[in-house]
């Protein structure tokens, strides 16, 4: 089940169509993978060894609101 967020989360590499999550979490062994949220709506799955997303759909000047759960 997908409930804790992450609390170490960045952003990089932002430019005017694109930005890298990069976090950090203390792995437990039993997480599954990781869901990521811009603005409450779910945006991808992704593996429990990755920790980092790269969103290319976003436009300059817009700001958005990210959120990673185990």
């Amino acid at each position: 089940i997908f409930t804790e967020e992450v609390k170490k989360l960045k952003f990089t590499d932002i430019d005017d169509h694109s930005v890298t999550l990069k976090w950090y979490h203390n792995h437990s062994g039993e997480e599954k993978g990781y869901k990521i949220y811009r603005d409450g709506k779910f945006l991808a799955s992704v593996s429990a060894d990755a920790q980092t997303y790269r969103d290319n759909q976003v436009r300059a000047g817009v700001t958005y609101a990210y959120t990673v759960k185990v």
